[in-house]
């Protein structure tokens, strides 16, 4: 029993919910808990009351407590909806924690495991792996979900990742706000994201606060979203919606390949082994999947491991035992989302288990149905085909019709654009004097810079000593910091292809266009920066470029114009 300290805590502390919706369609997919009201009690901030409750020995029984009032409010919300509930990782030091009764208060308010999906906070990463593992798999094997809570502040985090063998990642605000800004924010969330799909894991991005940050998130496919934006925590469960209309998106999802899905009958993960059996039986299938009562896509059964008693003379009777489940024949598996890219189709596939004919399809974690290996191998032969068309055969770019592309649509676009244009000056001279092989290698170099200084970009070659790139989701002046750094670095490295000859003199000598012999200054880059607007047109885009190209070989900074 808890001491009356704590039992006036409880009395006074209220749980607030803050939806966590589909970046997609903006429907609700669960409610994160929230402790309110505890400063009516002294307390003056959530970590203190556990961490006094940890030093007091009730940890566990006050965080069951807790649960339990939170599920009970919970309650009264849509069955078809996650309670998300925040986990202290000390509960294991507890003696009373071998004992669980969350499946019995869940299933008091007439809930099930799927209702719930517990946090680990990587705010309080153990040192000790093997803590955390007991923790992890203490629920898993309850069948309860598990999420990473405000991934990428603690000191262990991939490790974390590695061990915890989650459900969700819940990315934090810190990586969140103002990403548009910021690059290396974007380059973090991006990986993060795609490493977590290809283990099967949804990303949630917390502290979503305005429009900018979540066209962001859902351009790098991040899964649902939780912030204000949304809706603030509230404690009244009336202000709780079906769905958020996120006026300002595009709801229509990427699902070119549609067309293409099987829709192979899924089974629920609470279906009796009789059940199972009979659908083997009458249907020429090598697999199930598997969903829960909500539709969500949770694994996969395989024929061959119920050989055994689908060829067996007693097998079916055996099976009729209702209480015989089919929970211990389902294996996890990884699914690929509708609303993503061929691209990161592509990608995705080529790490996914191969143990079936094709990938497992849904929408917003919800089963849709299967795409065959056939239409995959379409998909990626179609793609590199249109690939090879466009690009560039030396430095393997992108080439014109994907350069026109990625500008209309850029003219199109509601956010602010920068469309870099370079060119190397002095390079016929160059290739004159040196030869085209050496001439490649320039066109190389400076490709390599691009790439690697600007790898969140849209990078393309024009041809020849030309380039293109195309900048969304950053602030001017970091815009123009890395174009001038990119035209110092190539200047600085290319110096190295002059023989000793030149370099002593500090030029070369060449023809010009006129086949009489010139001095040429060694190897630049020009750089043109124009900023595209809602009333940028491309007309106005080709005239600025063939107007400015003379001035910007004149200085040796970028030329910047916004584009009217």
């Amino acid at each position: 029993m808890l001491s009356q300290k704590w039992q006036k805590l409880l009395n006074t502390i209220d749980f607030a919910f803050q939806p966590i919706i589909n970046i997609h369609n903006g429907d609700i997919y669960g409610v994160e808990a929230l402790i309110r009201n505890y400063q009516k009690v002294n307390f003056s901030t959530i970590n203190e009351i556990f961490d006094k409750a940890f030093i007091d020995g009730v940890l566990y029984q006050l965080d069951i407590a807790l649960r339990e009032k939170a599920i009970n409010k919970f309650s009264k919300l849509p069955s078809n909806i996650i309670l998300f509930y925040n986990l202290d990782n000390r509960i294991i030091f507890s003696k009373d924690f071998a004992t669980e009764p969350t499946s019995k208060i869940l299933q008091n308010h007439s809930l099930s495991q799927d209702n719930i999906c517990f946090e680990i906070s990587e705010r309080e990463t153990l040192n000790n792996p093997e803590n955390i593992s007991h923790l992890v798999h203490t629920y898993k094997n309850l069948n309860y979900k598990l999420a990473i809570d405000d991934f990428g502040t603690g000191i262990a985090g991939l490790k974390l990742l590695y061990y915890a063998e989650v459900d969700f990642l819940k990315i934090d605000r810190f990586f969140i706000q103002e990403i548009q800004k910021d690059s290396k924010k974007q380059l973090f969330l991006k990986n993060i994201t795609n490493l977590a799909h290809l283990m099967g894991i949804k990303v949630i991005a917390e502290g979503i606060e305005n429009k900018k940050e979540f066209e962001l998130c859902k351009e790098l496919n991040v899964d649902f979203i939780q912030g204000y934006l949304i809706q603030k925590p509230t404690l009244d469960i009336k202000e709780i919606k079906k769905n958020y209309n996120i006026s300002f998106s595009n709801n229509k999802s990427k699902n070119f390949y549609s067309k293409y899905i099987e829709k192979i009958t899924p089974i629920n993960k609470n279906a009796t082994l009789y059940e199972l059996l009979n659908i083997f039986k009458q249907n020429d299938l090598d697999f199930i999947p598997v969903i829960d009562e909500n539709n969500y896509f949770i694994g996969i059964i395989f024929e061959e491991d119920l050989k055994e008693l689908l060829y067996s003379p007693y097998g079916l009777y055996l099976a009729q035992n209702k209480e015989r489940k089919i929970s211990k024949y389902i294996k996890s598996f990884n699914s690929i989302e509708i609303s993503w890219s061929i691209e990161k189709l592509l990608e995705s596939y080529s790490y996914l288990d191969k143990s079936i004919n094709g990938v497992i399809i849904t929408q917003g974690g919800k089963y849709i149905g299967f795409l065959n290996n056939h239409h995959i191998i379409n998909f990626a032969y179609q793609k590199n085909l249109e690939l090879a068309k466009s690009q560039n055969p030396l430095t393997k770019l992108p080439g014109n019709p994907q350069i026109e592309k990625f500008i209309s649509n850029a003219l199109k676009g509601e956010k602010p654009y920068y469309l870099i244009y370079f060119d190397i000056d002095n390079f016929k001279a160059f290739n004159d004097k040196y030869g085209f092989r050496k001439g490649d290698r320039v066109i190389t170099l400076f490709s390599d810079i691009l790439q690697k200084n600007l790898n969140y970009a849209f990078i393309g070659h024009i041809g020849g000593d030309d380039f293109f790139v195309g900048i969304k989701n950053l602030t001017f002046e970091k815009t123009f910091e890395i174009i001038k750094y990119i035209q110092e670095k190539f200047k600085k490295d290319v110096y190295e292809f002059y023989d000793k000859e030149d370099k002593e003199k500090g030029y070369i000598i060449a023809k010009d266009r006129n086949g009489e012999l010139k001095k040429f200054d060694f190897l630049t880059v020009s750089a043109i920066i124009l900023e595209i607007k809602k009333e940028s047109s491309k007309e106005n885009f080709d005239y600025s470029i063939s107007s400015l190209k003379k001035i910007s070989k004149q200085i040796d900074f970028p030329i910047c114009v916004s584009l009217l």
